[in-house]
């Protein structure tokens, strides 16, 4: 007789399940800072580590106003040609961009954030835009940079002030998760 822990364990082992490819837009800071591209690093450092493949797309190619008609799933089809079931997709384009292309959809964009005041307005800014023009909810992430020379806590007081101007101008308040970096080990600590 069959054992039904056992064989039914057995048999879904044997499945080989294939996680979907999942897309983490990442919003890509202005003006040549290079916020977004150090956390693009980390969570790609992060994620590899734990054993998954990334890929990560710069930009958004040819994308045009009839795209955002299409919907963002035929969009991301067409960039994500090639790249192999179960990555990881870390989209990294303008704040516009993403506002118009993900207006359909339920992403969480990320956005980066640090102690410096242009990062403050700038995570500020993302905010406001993807919710008031996409409704799209981000997720905030807070990168803790090592060496930086910033003040301790200047960090701490960004995030707060963030979470103040979002409370009072746009009733919400996002969540934000600290990113931070760990001297002793290589690449990101989640």
């Amino acid at each position: 007789m069959l054992d039904r822990r056992s064989d039914q364990a057995a048999g879904l082992s044997a499945l080989k399940l294939q996680p979907p490819m999942r897309v983490l837009p990442v919003v890509c800071s202005a003006d040549g800072h290079r916020w977004s591209l150090e956390l693009l690093w980390r969570l790609e450092q992060a994620l590899q580590q734990q054993g998954l493949p990334v890929a990560v797309v710069e930009g958004v190619h040819g994308l045009g106003p009839a795209d955002a008609r299409l919907g963002h799933r035929r969009v991301l089809q067409r960039w994500l040609r090639g790249v192999p079931e179960g990555s990881v997709v870390l989209l990294h384009a303008p704040l516009e961009a993403q506002a118009v292309l993900l207006a359909d959809s339920t992403a969480r964009p990320l956005i980066p954030l640090t102690g410096a005041p242009a990062a403050l307005v700038q995570a500020y800014n993302a905010t406001k835009v993807l919710w008031q023009v996409a409704g799209l909810w981000p997720v905030v992430l807070a990168l803790q940079e090592a060496g930086s020379g910033v003040q301790p806590g200047r960090l701490e007081a960004a995030a707060q002030s963030l979470l103040q101007g979002c409370e009072r101008h746009l009733g919400r308040v996002p969540p934000v998760w600290p990113l931070g970096y760990d001297s002793a080990a290589s690449g990101a600590q989640m």
